[in-house]
Order: C-alpha cells, then structure tokens, then sequence
C-alpha cells in the first residue's frame, strides 16, 4: 500500500548551490517515490529559489510503498544533507 508522506530538507551551509541540490534530491527521490509536489515549485528556473531553499529547506510531498526504514535510509544516505523532518500523511 503507498503512503503519502512530507519531507522538508535542509543543505549544508557552504555546500554548493541550492536549488542544483534540491533537484538532485528530487530527481533520485523519482526512483523509489512518486512526487506529488515541491516547493519552491520553480526551482531552476528562478534564481530566487536557491535563497528560499536555504532560509526555509526543500518542501516535498510523495507517495511511495517503500517503508519508512528505506525512506530515512534515502535522506540520510543524501549528500550535502545537514537535517530532515520526515512526516507521513493520512491522504
């Protein structure tokens, strides 16, 4: 059964650019998780959004079957990874 969950990642300080990270998350996290949406929903785009990413982290909602031991395993295996809250939806 897949379950929804929330996640909101923060990069090391000093650790390269933001948002080049951020899509790097997400684009691996496609290979164990459906994403339903990020924030800041325009990352690469607008050059904003790395500062947004620092100051606020990396806001992702998915939906996978993985259990929650494979999901933690995911993000602290992450590079450049200071910090994750890991939360699980009901919808």
């Amino acid at each position: 059964m897949s379950c929804v969950h929330d996640v909101v990642i923060y990069f090391e300080e000093g650790s390269g650019t933001q948002d080049y990270k951020a899509l790097a998350v997400i684009f691996s996290l496609k290979k164990i998780a459906n994403i339903i949406e990020f924030y800041p929903k325009d990352i690469g785009s607008n050059h904003q959004s790395a500062g947004i990413i620092k100051e606020e982290g990396l806001r992702i909602r998915f939906s996978t079957e993985c259990n929650l031991e494979k999901i933690q395993k995911f993000f602290f295996e992450t590079i450049s990874l200071k910090d994750f809250e890991l939360g699980t939806s009901d919808h």
